[in-house]
């Protein structure tokens, strides 16, 4: 199927959310591409949210490469982590943060 969107509104009709105890008690509701109400429910697809997710944690990985960079230029090693597991622990975390940002 073609220009499927990245997200969609359920669209509740002319009743507030104050107002309605249950989903089960709207009888109105639709879906639509544009917010017609502002109490209109976003929904974004399972594929958007997965990409979003990966996104996501590209760059918290990114984070963890850069400061594992600047620790071993700066001092050689993680100090907090220096005596506990090595020089040879932090470039194997950094080599497996590395591969798995490849894939």
């Amino acid at each position: 199927m073609k220009n499927i969107p990245k997200k969609i509104y359920l669209v509740l009709g002319n009743k507030k959310p104050s107002k309605i105890e249950s989903f089960n008690d709207l009888t109105e509701v639709s879906l639509c591409r544009d917010k017609i109400d502002k109490w209109d429910l976003e929904y974004i697809s399972k594929n958007e949210v997965d990409k979003m997710i990966k996104e996501y944690a590209n760059k918290e990985k990114e984070k963890i490469i850069e400061f594992i960079n600047e620790a071993l230029l700066r001092y050689g090693c993680i100090p907090a982590l220096n005596d506990a597991f090595g020089m040879e622990w932090l470039i194997k975390i950094k080599e497996f943060i590395k591969s798995t940002m490849e894939n």
